[in-house]
């Protein structure tokens, strides 16, 4: 336990220094240190994850978790932007490759889910050719195909935690990173709500690096979504077993799956909400179907109740703050807008079906490839400003399996569904044929669930973010979990 907090307290530092840092060269625009730091974080985890798969794995893990587009730090070489996340992912890969080499074989190869993964793999390269054949743009084809390289992340994953001595440690890492983006966004949430005056500056950092997009709602409310609250989802479905089942309950770990709720509430994301739902519906079938006792039951469920009452009590408690007393918040419009469907945003992906339908129809089986663009008439704020006639072209669309099949086809999503699909079974098998609750095992089936669903409207499979969660759960199938008995 002890080792947990000081693992902790070490991620939390190392993620708020990199946030202070960030700002500090993005307000300065000192990019000669931007390139020096990203150099040197480059070497290091060259040389020590050739030597320990951690050193680069856990860095890896943790910018995919906290760093949203991955642009916290960059720095401009040769008149190419080079992020930090390229930077970790490059150096990360050699990492991996030279320790592979060295010890002359990775558990990869050994893997259930390789066919799979190599069928996904055949037509990523597939849609490659398409593109080339198409005579696709190459700027928009290597913005399109670039996040499924993170694909490639997964011999350093699964050898990584194959190779660490207490596999156990990896949940306070995933725990603490998510409960980092909890607090930033709470905090970014507070500061735009209440504290108008610091507004400017603080909007240019965080919309310059990428990680959110913060816009007025109504009244003095701000809405901050980032693509890394994904990982609230994800951080909070993963627990919740441990929340609900344990025989006594953890007030600590019960706290922040709560505070990861309200920062998921604070993101006002109709496709995260859903993703929270349909994940955590996952879990309570489990726990019905399953052979435990009923009193174990009505525990889970209460504790449940509780989980969402206190939820929504910081969310609330964080807005109506009084100091200072801000007037014009109107939250619970807000929520009640979010709820309706007749939003910009809705009405925008609305627009994207038929000519997406139309361009699915060109090439349905193998798909068009990577970087193919359409043009739809959009009602979207944000985009009308980029538009003369609201008629907007783009390659990548709000309807995730909608852009694969036009990039990869049926038949490359259907690989993807299948490789998927073989991890949520074996999941599945591992949860209902035991005489004893597996709570992380249930959690990762939720994480699954939640993140299928969420694909629906917001695309996360094809981004390195729901591509790390995917990679992260088929590791999680190597773990020896401590098990909650049943009986």
């Amino acid at each position: 336990m002890r080792h947990s907090s000081k693992q902790a307290l070490i991620i939390l530092s190392v993620c708020f220094i990199a946030d202070l840092v960030s700002f500090i060269l993005w307000r300065w625009n000192i990019n000669d240190l931007s390139l020096a730091i990203l150099a040197i974080i480059f070497i290091s985890i060259i040389y020590f994850g050739r030597k320990d798969l951690r050193s680069a794995f856990i860095p890896a893990l943790i910018e995919l978790i906290v760093g949203s587009q991955g642009r916290l730090l960059s720095a401009d070489i040769f008149n190419f932007s080079l992020s930090l996340r390229m930077t970790i992912f490059g150096a990360a890969m050699i990492a991996w490759l030279s320790h592979v080499i060295k010890q002359r074989k990775t558990e990869l190869f050994q893997s259930t889910f390789l066919t799979r993964y190599m069928a996904l793999g055949a037509f990523c390269f597939l849609g490659l050719v398409m593109a080339i054949f198409r005579h696709n743009n190459w700027g928009l084809i290597y913005a399109d195909f670039n996040a499924w390289l993170f694909f490639l992340y997964a011999g350093l994953f699964i050898d990584a935690i194959h190779e660490m001595p207490d596999k156990k440690l990896l949940k306070p890492v995933v725990l603490t990173a998510c409960a980092y983006i909890g607090v930033k966004t709470i905090l970014l949430f507070y500061s735009f709500t209440h504290l108008l005056t610091i507004n400017p500056t603080l909007y240019d950092w965080v919309r310059d690096t990428r990680w959110a997009e913060v816009t007025l709602v109504a009244g003095n409310l701000f809405r901050i979504f980032s693509q890394a609250q994904i990982f609230l989802v994800a951080g909070g479905l993963l627990m919740l077993p441990l929340v609900v089942l344990s025989k006594k309950i953890d007030w600590h770990l019960f706290f922040i799956v709560a505070m990861l709720n309200a920062a998921t509430l604070i993101c006002l994301s109709r496709s995260n909400w859903l993703g929270v739902l349909a994940g955590t519906l996952i879990v309570l079938i489990i726990i019905i179907i399953h052979r435990i006792t009923r009193s174990l039951v009505w525990i889970s469920l209460w504790r449940k109740l509780w989980l969402v009452i206190l939820s929504f009590t910081i969310f609330y408690a964080i807005l109506y703050f009084p100091i200072p007393n801000v007037l014009g918040l109107q939250a619970d419009q807000a929520l009640k807008d979010r709820l309706q469907f007749n939003a910009a945003a809705v009405t925008s992906r609305i627009s994207q079906l038929a000519p997406l339908s139309k361009a699915i129809s060109q090439h349905p089986i193998i798909g068009s490839g990577w970087g193919t663009t359409i043009t739809y008439q959009t009602e979207d704020p944000r985009l009308l400003k980029q538009t003369i006639d609201g008629r907007y072209t783009t390659y990548a669309f709000e309807w995730g399996y909608l852009d694969i099949i036009l990039k990869i086809g049926l038949a490359g999503l259907t690989a993807y569904m299948f490789f998927i699909w073989s991890i949520a079974k074996q999941l599945w098998k591992s949860v209902i044929n035991s005489q004893e609750l597996k709570p992380l095992t249930m959690g990762g089936l939720a994480v699954l669930t939640g993140l299928l669903i969420t694909n629906i409207f917001s695309p996360y499979l094809n981004h390195p973010l729901g591509i790390g969660i995917i990679l992260l759960i088929w590791a999680l199938t190597t773990i020896n979990e401590t098990h909650v008995t049943s009986k």
